[in-house]
């Protein structure tokens, strides 16, 4: 069954704009692309999820996507996305965003 709830493409087009200037310069690792690319493919298997399983906010997920490495590889804070998007969706970079203090088995762990 095919989940009728819409995301906004408004909300993306902001979301992704705000994260193309912030990771403006970065390339995907190991290439010459621009890391763009990046937050493009994990907003787009978010997207193809979002048609086939019901979540509360598919607007949330959409920009959590496009936004994810902003704190982490960008310069941006949390008061930064908290006040351009909220605070749901500034939360929800927050928990994406990895901590480097721990090691990658036990963040992965932590984000299951």
């Amino acid at each position: 069954m095919i989940n009728t709830s819409a995301w906004s493409q408004e909300k993306y087009i902001h979301a992704i704009h705000f994260a193309a200037r912030a990771h403006k310069g970065q390339f995907f690792e190991g290439t010459d692309l621009p890391y763009l690319l990046h937050l493009s493919m994990v907003s787009s298997e978010v997207i193809a999820a979002l048609s086939v399983e019901h979540v509360n906010s598919p607007d949330l997920a959409v920009q959590c996507a496009l936004l994810h490495d902003t704190i982490e590889n960008a310069g941006i804070t949390f008061d930064n996305i908290m006040d351009e998007f909220g605070e749901e969706v500034a939360n929800g970079v927050l928990a994406l965003t990895k901590d480097k203090t721990l090691s990658k088995c036990h963040y992965l762990s932590a984000v299951r």
